[in-house]
Order: structure tokens, then sequence, then C-alpha cells
């Protein structure tokens, strides 16, 4: 997916989120705070990536003090960066859609053999992905893992995030419900499901898979993404390496067995 096709489904993402968003006098919408958090990260990144030209629209998001929440107007702002973003790359010149094309090569071809893993606080789980992937010759990228170098969260999460493909593991570590039930069910942490959808938006679903636990309540609206449940026999290491594969990673499947 290149640039301007990623441009336009953030737009449309938005689209469908801005008229959701809370109001400053009714308070900013809870509900679909992980979404539009999610959505909101990825067109911080996309942007970014397009250089310094770029630099005024992530200002102006940036001064809007409310723009972590999800009230309407402040999904609006980024809305508007993004179609400005897309109009702007829509102008560019051929030489410098060459140049975008050739530094994408290039930093896909510097980690394509590393594969992010998002986790909540299943340790073993966790262990058993990675030493998975290094049985067949991927570096896992685990941010805790990760020098810090002075910087926040948010830009170390940025900075380690440039992988061909994510492994997400949904496991059972917070419990939620709908504001209408009684019952609580088992449920990936926040950052877990925000990350998701940072890479679905970065990667495409085609790049992602989710491992979960069968006890664990999954999202509605990352429908198309891989599921794969995690067995007690194992059978999820083959399942992951096919869809590792797939995506274009160089695989040995004679490893996974």
């Amino acid at each position: 997916m290149n640039i301007s096709e990623q441009l336009s489904e953030l737009i449309k993402e938005g689209e469908r989120l801005v008229p959701h968003g809370g109001h400053i006098f009714s308070g900013y919408n809870g509900d679909m705070q992980a979404e539009y958090i999610a959505w909101r990260l990825q067109a911080l990144s996309l942007i970014g990536e397009l250089g310094s030209q770029m630099t005024p629209l992530l200002k102006d998001i940036e001064r809007d003090k409310q723009g972590p929440y999800f009230f309407q107007d402040s999904a609006q702002r980024v809305l508007g960066a993004l179609k400005a973003a897309a109009k702007i790359v829509s102008h560019s010149t051929p030489a410098e859609k060459k140049t975008e094309s050739k530094t994408k090569a290039k930093q896909l071809n510097a980690s394509s053999n590393k594969a992010f893993i998002v986790h909540g606080h299943d340790e073993i789980l966790l262990q058993q992905a990675a030493r998975f992937l290094e049985k067949l010759r991927i570096t896992p990228v685990i941010l805790f893992e990760q020098p810090g170098k002075g910087q926040t969260i948010i830009e170390k999460f940025e900075n380690n995030s440039d992988v061909p493909f994510a492994i997400v593991l949904f496991t059972p570590d917070d419990l939620g419900r709908a504001a209408k039930e009684t019952e609580l069910h088992p449920r990936a942490r926040q950052n877990v499901v925000l990350e998701l959808g940072y890479f679905v938006g970065k990667l495409g679903r085609a790049g992602v898979a989710v491992l979960y636990h069968e006890s664990i309540e999954l999202p509605s609206d990352y429908r198309g993404v891989e599921y794969i449940k995690i067995d007690p026999e194992g059978a999820w290491k083959m399942k992951l390496a096919r869809e590792m594969k797939a995506a274009g990673l160089a695989v040995d499947m004679n490893l996974a067995i």
C-alpha cells in the first residue's frame, strides 16, 4: 500500500469516527477512545514520514490541548491534516515520488527479518512467541527490551515499529463491560488494542496477526485481521508461520515443525 492509499484509508476511518466524537460540555467519547487514539497515532506517524513540508500540519495538531481525548473537534482537526497531506502528496513531482519509493524500499530491506510483538502481562506467552520467531530466524522486536535513548514511550514505540509484520498477543489481563451490561468480561489491555489499530493502519491487515486466549472478548472493529487461537498443543505456531510467509517474510516452514 503506497502513501496515497494509506492516507485515503485513514481519511475514510476519520470520516467514520468524527461524528461519534464528544463535545466539550458533554465530555469525550470514552467508549471509542481506544479506536480514536489508534487512528490518531497512525495519522501522526504517517504525516511525519512525509518530511519537513508536513511540519505545519503536525504543529497544528499538537496545538490542540484536548487532542489525546476523543472530542469531535480534535478528530476533525486530525482529519483536516490528513486531507491536506493527501492533497500535497497528489501534487508532488515524479522525482519526489521516486525518492519516497526508494526510501520506503530501503526501510523495508533494513527491517525485513523483524516482527514486532505487542503484548500484555502474559510473560510466558511472550517468551514462547519470541523464541519461536528466533527459531524461524526472525528477530522479535519487544518494546521494553529496546534502548530508551531519552525518548518518550510514544517516540520509542514509533521508532521501533518499522517492521513488515506485527504479532499482537490478546491475553485476559483486564476486565470490562458495556455500559448496559452487568457482567465483566476478560479483555486485552487498552494499550494492546491501541497498538493493534496502529499496526493495522501502518502495515495493512495482512501484516498483522493476533494470538488470542479463548476466554477473551475480541474487538469487533478489526475484522479481516487474522485471529489465531492459542492452543495447548502449539498448533498456533504453524498458523502464525504461514501468515508471516504469506505477508512476504522469508520463512522456512521446515523450521516451524
